[in-house]
């Protein structure tokens, strides 16, 4: 059901349902529910929801919900819930929710969790929650919650923690503790501590060592640095750096690093890099790097990068880049970028990609993308993106493309294409294309 919009229901009274099983729901829209009353659901599962918009609901009381499991849900917005009453749900598991965003909820209370579970939540963003009460919570296994922020809960305020581990904690009671304040810590391992107060520990700068191996370092800060110049690093192995900022560096020149390995990088902020030259890197293993944002970089070009893999890149952002140009890419891997929003890119010129491996992308949007090259691509596969949105295009060629395989396409928005030229595609595969929207083509040959 691509829309479900219900608007001002006052009373949903729901009992007793056993299963409620709910697949690729694209846009389920719930505004000014007073009362959602929901008892004894025994399994609600939810796959692949994409937008779950919940404004204004009142009172939303779950009781006795045995097993709650949320999949791949990217935007969950909660909106001014007043009251928010969870008791003895035995297992909460929710995996892989980039934007869970909870504004004015005035009072939480969680009691008798078993087992809370939460894996790679990228942002959680929680304000002005005036009452967290949390009581007999026997485990609560938080991994790889790179936001975690809390404000005006009377002041408890944790920024940027990676790995929250919370270990048979049988009783955690916090009352009335007026400043918390935890900034930065890569990697928090609480067993029964009773008090941990640690700040701003900031700064940590390595220059220039052939082998550089860098874990856990909080804040990487360059700037006004106008010539960095890396030759000849054989390893560059870099791990869980939060945040790696670099501002106005004119000209920053790596050539053959035969290995860069990165891994888990919250943010990585370019700003104003003016040149970024890349030549034979063979290997470029990117992994979970949950903010990659490049704003006007004019040149950017990179030859004969034999494997280049990303994985789980969530925000993937490109502005204003003149020129992209890529050549040669044997093995082009991406999986699961939920964000890749690419605007203003004058020329885009890809050449001889043999595989192109795109899955579940949940929102690719591309806006003003003047030249878009693609040649020789045999195999484009790709699976159950739910949102393409293109919008003037002028120029989309494709050319021999031997298998363009996609499934599960819900949403095609193509918008003001001038010019569409397909040739020799011997197979076009779409299934289950809910909503194909294609307006102002001029020529489609």
């Amino acid at each position: 059901m691509n829309h479900l919009y219900i608007r001002s229901m006052n009373h949903l009274y729901l009992r007793s349902m056993n299963h409620l099983y709910i697949r690729f729901m694209n846009h389920l829209y719930l505004r000014s529910m007073n009362h959602l009353y929901l008892r004894s659901m025994n399994h609600l599962y939810l796959r692949s929801m994409n937008h779950l918009y919940l404004r204004s609901m009142n009172h939303l009381y779950i009781r006795f919900m045995n097993h709650l499991y949320i999949r791949f849900m990217n935007h969950l917005y909660l909106r001014s819930m007043n009251h928010l009453y969870i008791r003895s749900m035995n297992h909460l598991y929710i995996r892989s929710m980039n934007h869970l965003y909870i504004r004015f909820m005035n009072h939480l209370y969680i009691r008798f969790m078993n087992h809370l579970y939460i894996r790679s939540m990228n942002h959680l963003y929680i304000r002005s929650m005036n009452h967290l009460y949390i009581s007999f919570m026997n485990h609560l296994y938080l991994r790889f919650m790179n936001h975690l922020y809390l404000r005006p809960m009377n002041h408890l305020y944790i920024r940027f923690m990676n790995h929250l581990y919370l270990r048979s904690m049988n009783h955690l009671y916090i009352r009335f503790m007026n400043h918390l304040y935890i900034r930065f810590m890569n990697h928090l391992y609480l067993r029964s501590m009773n008090r941990l107060y640690i700040r701003s520990m900031n700064h940590l700068y390595i220059r220039s060592m052939n082998h550089l191996y860098i874990r856990s370092m909080n804040h990487l800060y360059i700037r006004f640095m106008n010539h960095l110049y890396i030759r000849s690093m054989n390893h560059l192995y870099i791990r869980s750096m939060n945040h790696l900022y670099i501002r106005f560096m004119n000209h920053l020149y790596i050539r053959f690093m035969n290995h860069l390995y990165i891994r888990s990088m919250n943010h990585l902020y370019i700003r104003f890099m003016n040149h970024l030259y890349l030549r034979s890197m063979n290997h470029l293993y990117i992994r979970s790097m949950n903010h990659l944002y490049i704003r006007s970089m004019n040149h950017l070009y990179l030859r004969s990068m034999n494997h280049l893999y990303i994985r789980f890149m969530n925000h993937l952002y490109l502005r204003s880049m003149n020129h992209l140009y890529i050549r040669f890419m044997n093995h082009l891997y991406i999986r699961f970028m939920n964000h890749l929003y690419i605007r203003f890119m004058n020329h885009l010129y890809i050449r001889f990609m043999n595989h192109l491996y795109i899955r579940s992308m949940n929102h690719l949007y591309i806006r003003f993308m003047n030249h878009l090259y693609i040649r020789s691509m045999n195999h484009l596969y790709i699976r159950s993106m739910n949102h393409l949105y293109i919008r003037s295009m002028n120029h989309l060629y494709l050319r021999s493309m031997n298998h363009l395989y996609i499934r599960f396409m819900n949403h095609l928005y193509i918008r003001s294409m001038n010019h569409l030229y397909i040739r020799f595609m011997n197979h076009l595969y779409i299934r289950f294309m809910n909503h194909l929207y294609i307006r102002f083509m001029q020529h489609i040959c």
